[in-house]
């Protein structure tokens, strides 16, 4: 919900491949309290993808995220509500799935359900494009984490939630010139990381984790944030 009296007076964001951690603080400026419904969504993933997902996060996927999100108002933990949805190019098909029995995720629930299925959903799933030529899944998967929050007015308040995020990987490159501009491009690599990418020349790849933030979020208050803070 976007609001034009309440401000993010500042966001404290610290992420890494353990734990995504975000700290706000909002002040109301209206007159009044205000109740809004605040919305956490993660960054989608293609269902598709997962096999390539670190070891320790297919075994996870997606009980992490799930088991792992908290919210704390004011150091407080506050309840929740989870909406999990399947896209392809922005369609939403979850109903479809659910008539066809088969779950939007986790990806081994999904594998089983399809081997179930008869050839007429099957036909179906791949003329909506949720399967491929193959048989297999193809939709993204979107969760959202939302609660309804009240802003005392002319008051500030503290929200803090943190998960464990999917990390993507592993990505190799050389180490030659070609790896210097693969990471220079794509990722935030300090001099410290360019004298161990060096000291390692001779061995033909280096492995990386990748993990997504969703920042647009910020656009939904009043103004800009006023203070922002980016760990990694």
């Amino acid at each position: 919900t976007k609001s034009d009296d309440i401000a993010m007076l500042s966001e404290s964001l610290s992420l890494s491949p353990s734990q995504v951690k975000v700290t706000y603080k909002f002040q109301n400026w209206a007159g009044q309290d205000r109740s809004i419904l605040m919305s956490f969504p993660v960054p989608e993933y293609k269902i598709n993808r997962l096999p390539e997902v670190v070891e320790e996060n297919i075994q996870n996927e997606p009980a992490q995220q799930f088991n792992s999100f908290a919210v704390q108002v004011n150091g407080q933990p506050v309840p929740y509500s989870t909406s999990v949805a399947a896209t392809i190019d922005n369609r939403d098909i979850t109903a479809l799935l659910a008539s066809c029995k088969v779950p939007v995720m986790p990806v081994k629930d999904v594998l089983a359900a399809i081997q179930h299925l008869s050839p007429v959903f099957v036909e179906s799933l791949k003329k909506e494009g949720a399967l491929d030529r193959q048989g297999q899944p193809c939709w993204f998967v979107k969760i959202v984490y939302y609660w309804t929050q009240r802003f005392p007015t002319k008051s500030t308040i503290t929200v803090e939630h943190s998960y464990v995020p999917l990390t993507w990987g592993t990505v190799a490159w050389t180490t030659g010139d070609m790896g210097a501009w693969w990471e220079s491009r794509h990722y935030c690599v300090t001099q410290k990381d360019l004298r161990k990418r060096e000291s390692l020349r001779g061995q033909p790849y280096q492995s990386a984790r990748e993990l997504g933030y969703i920042l647009t979020t910020g656009n939904n208050w009043k103004g800009p944030i006023n203070d922002f803070n980016l760990l990694i």
